[in-house]
């Protein structure tokens, strides 16, 4: 957040999935963030995800997510980006662990693909 605000002419929005009145929530506000507060009609499915990969030993052995339902809610809320209301014709979505260097605008992605993704995670796929 704090270097797109800085280096960018993004607008930073939260997808946030807690309390009004969080620790995280206020510090995104006092930091110039809109708040989306949401919670996903489908969360109870993540919940019981959650309990069935660990009845089955999952949690510690596939994925950090699995050790807590919060955390895998807050993980897949992106799927909905396109429900929650957003009227720009574009949407950039990232990670708040991300680090901006420069600005970023739409000349960065010509010609304008239909969909753009990228990303990666430190995980052994031979051990998946």
């Amino acid at each position: 957040v704090s270097s797109a605000r800085r280096v960018t002419s993004l607008v930073p929005v939260c997808i946030f999935y807690g309390e009004r009145n969080h620790s995280r929530s206020a510090w995104f506000t006092a930091h110039g963030v809109r708040i989306i507060y949401y919670k996903p009609d489908w969360e109870w499915k993540f919940r019981d995800a959650t309990k069935n990969a660990a009845l089955k030993g999952l949690s510690a052995t596939r994925s950090p997510l699995y050790k807590d339902a919060h955390t895998l809610v807050s993980t897949f809320m992106r799927i909905d980006l396109p429900i929650l209301g957003f009227v720009d014709h574009y949407v950039l979505y990232t990670d708040v662990d991300v680090l901006f260097l420069r600005d970023i605008t739409l000349n960065d992605f010509r010609p304008l693909p239909n969909t753009f993704a990228a990303g990666t995670e430190a995980v052994d796929q031979a051990s998946i």
